[in-house]
């Protein structure tokens, strides 16, 4: 950390926009399903009570309603709420339109989320009036796609955190620069409204005597390294517009899926193998559409007393087929020892190659299968759903895996690869 504080670049103004779409799930149903508009809608994880709401709408917001609040709850603060399945793939689809605005401009550009990203200004636009340009065309680009149905809050600043509670201060819809006057945005705040702090953090710094944002960034940064380490000395120049939280993306070595089993919690083999096939489809997608074969496989079951079992093969032959995936999950599954209910399934595939390396054998014997798969995985992207699938996957019930999410793969997918 010494080296790096030493080697830190002083705080350039006008170098980082940091996008936050606003109410994003709630946005793209309303913007798919016009019926939905300019109603308070609830984006939630399932149709029971007890389900939680993932995304609400500005106009379910207007009444209280939030991420993370049970359906039963949201309903008796907002009682004319609407209650949506989320839409996975339709979030996807409108993530990478909206990435694809973004490397439009002379900017690099990371995803952060499905929902955020992070640009970095090229030296020759940071000034006042280039940037404020560069937000008029973005937002003017979004417009263009989706109307006034989704958009976007921005905040600009000289690194990617302070843009990102620049973001925040202005929704929705907003623009706010903060490259000054930080005192007076931090008496603002409070610790749990910046990035980064959790209730145990806040806890350390009361402990410490830092009971506020103004509190924490008039502390010296010797106070903070001794009282923190490294990560004390972080805040310290994080809070000052040092850019700290640069990171390396490397290309994709692993993927994943899992699923929580809302509602029915199964604990008989049947049940979890249909789960199993159903990922096995997601997967195979996943690594033919990024052209990959894996060659290690791990499953692991979360039970309902919140105990583990995990197997793994770590070393089969190179495969980007369902089918295949499947038949080694469904042995994998066999070395478990189900007793108690399991409410989250993760399915890893590792050790990813791309098609080009591997030998003739191999791509001549999966060739007409590869066939297939295409015609079934176009069909797939057509109808926005994994509904389409080989007879050999076709007799499991059907289950709906595309649960909300976001995965590392398509952060890789849509941004630069590099070190900027």
């Amino acid at each position: 950390m010494q080296k790096l504080i030493s080697q830190l670049p002083k705080p350039i103004p006008y170098s980082t926009l940091y996008i936050d779409m606003d109410s994003f799930f709630a946005s793209v149903e309303q913007f798919c399903h016009p019926e939905l508009r300019g109603k308070p809608i609830g984006v939630a994880t399932g149709a029971t009570g007890g389900a939680s709401i993932v995304a609400a709408s500005i106009e379910a917001k207007r009444m209280g309603v939030t991420g993370g609040v049970k359906i039963d709850s949201a309903q008796r603060m907002c009682p004319s709420l609407i209650i949506v399945n989320n839409s996975p793939h339709a979030y996807r689809a409108i993530h990478r339109q909206i990435m694809t605005v973004l490397q439009a401009t002379p900017c690099m550009v990371e995803a952060k989320s499905i929902d955020e990203a992070v640009l970095k200004i090229p030296h020759y636009i940071q000034n006042k009036e280039d940037v404020f340009a560069l937000i008029k065309a973005i937002k003017g680009s979004l417009f263009n796609l989706y109307n006034e149905h989704i958009y976007c809050s921005i905040g600009v600043s000289s690194n990617m955190w302070l843009a990102k509670m620049a973001a925040s201060h202005r929704k929705p819809n907003g623009v706010f620069l903060l490259h000054q006057n930080f005192e007076q945005f931090y008496a603002e705040q409070s610790l749990l409204a910046l990035t980064g702090i959790n209730y145990r953090m806040r806890r350390r710094f009361y402990t410490a005597g830092i009971l506020s944002p103004l509190d924490l960034y008039r502390t010296s940064r010797l106070f903070l390294r001794r009282s923190f380490g490294v990560e004390g000395e972080k805040w310290y120049f994080r809070m000052r517009g040092y850019e700290v939280d640069r990171r390396v993306l490397v290309k994709q070595s692993s993927l994943s899926h899992q699923i929580t089993t809302i509602p029915d919690y199964p604990n008989k083999i049947e049940k979890i193998t249909t789960y199993l096939i159903k990922i096995a489809e997601v997967l195979g997608k996943r690594l033919r559409d990024k052209g990959l074969k894996a060659r290690s496989i791990y499953l692991s079951l979360r039970f309902e007393d919140s105990s583990y079992q995990i197997k793994e093969f770590k070393q089969v032959a190179e495969f980007n087929d369902s089918y295949i995936l499947s038949n080694y999950l469904k042995m994998l599954l066999k070395k478990l020892t189900i007793t108690k209910r399991v409410i989250k399934i993760s399915v890893g595939v590792s050790k990813v190659t791309e098609n080009w390396q591997l030998d003739f054998e191999s791509y001549t014997r999966d060739k007409r299968k590869n066939t297939v798969y295409k015609l079934l995985d176009a069909l797939s992207d057509k109808y926005q759903s994994n509904q389409a699938s080989s007879l050999k996957l076709s007799n499991s019930d059907h289950i709906d895996l595309e649960r909300v999410g976001f995965a590392g793969d398509i952060i890789r997918e849509t941004s630069d690869i590099t070190n900027y």
